[in-house]
Formats: C-alpha cells, sequence, structure tokens
C-alpha cells in the first residue's frame, strides 16, 4: 500500500500495487517506508528508457537503496 500527502496536508492518496504490475518482485517481509514524491521522481526521472529500476529496503527503516541497470543486470 502506498500513500502520498500534498505539501499544504490536504489531499491523501492511497494507492497499492499488485504484484502482476512488477517484472520481479521479491518481499520476504513487511516494509513500510516514507519517501518525498517530488524527490523519488527526479531519481527516477535520471532512469533511460529500458532500465530497471531495483529498490531495496535495509532494516533501518530510514534507509532504502536504488539501482537502476539494464535487463536485469541491476
Amino acid at each position: 500500500m502506498f500513500y502520498a500527502m500534498d505539501k499544504s496536508r490536504v489531499v491523501l492518496v492511497m494507492m497499492r500495487f499488485s504484484p502482476q504490475v512488477f517484472t520481479e518482485l521479491e518481499c520476504s517481509r513487511p516494509v513500510s517506508f516514507s519517501v518525498s514524491i517530488p524527490r523519488f521522481n527526479s531519481i527516477l526521472d535520471c532512469s533511460e528508457r529500458g532500465e530497471t529500476c531495483s529498490v531495496v529496503a535495509d532494516d533501518i527503516p530510514s534507509v532504502i537503496h536504488l539501482s537502476f541497470g539494464i535487463d536485469g543486470m541491476v
């Protein structure tokens, strides 16, 4: 489940991503983390067409790792 709120804290959006929307999904346990949507979007804008993005969450809730690669070479 994904929650997002606008800067003025007026609108809360809740989204749920089905495992079928991912090429590959591995989730051994429930994980919660928060990101700044504008910052996250600017990071994703750095990717090129055809690249994959891997998001890995540490045991430390405030740390996620992003890596980009081509066709499973992440």
